[in-house]
């Protein structure tokens, strides 16, 4: 999709939309591993891969903030007081995102999550997933 929305106008038109509908940020380990480990080289790619997602549909081209139906994310203790405050600052800028998921929080405490949050309010989201370290961000959905 991103190959065709390069390609001409008319392609563009109709794959931008498509292209940033879901926007994914997750940790996922290898199948069939036996242990695994996450270290600060994954909490910091993660990290600045959710930073450059959200400020390309908030920030760089901010008509694609329109096209974000849904938001996929691990969140990590890398730079969390940052990233926490970017999330929030660009969830409040995404008008039509409709599903919000944080499907890891790798963050001993919620605190800093906490406070990131403590006066935004996103009205638009009507699924939410939260797994139990975010859990503190749940007043943040009034329409769930």
């Amino acid at each position: 999709l991103s190959a065709l929305s390069r390609t001409c106008r008319s392609l563009r038109v109709n794959a931008l939309p498509l292209l940033y509908r879901t926007i994914c940020v997750m940790w996922k380990h290898k199948a069939g591993a036996v242990t695994y480990t996450v270290d600060n080289r994954v909490y910091k790619a993660l990290a600045k891969e959710l930073v450059e997602k959200l400020e390309i549909v908030t920030i760089r081209e901010p008509c694609l903030a329109n096209y974000v139906r849904a938001l996929h994310i691990s969140l990590t203790s890398f730079a969390a007081a940052g990233v926490f405050k970017e999330l929030a600052r660009a969830l409040q800028l995404l008008p039509n995102l409709e599903i919000f998921e944080v499907l890891s929080c790798l963050v001993g405490d919620s605190t800093t999550l906490t406070s990131a949050f403590s006066q935004v309010i996103i009205p638009s989201v009507r699924s939410l997933s939260l797994c139990c370290s975010a859990h503190a961000i749940f007043h943040v959905f009034p329409n769930v």
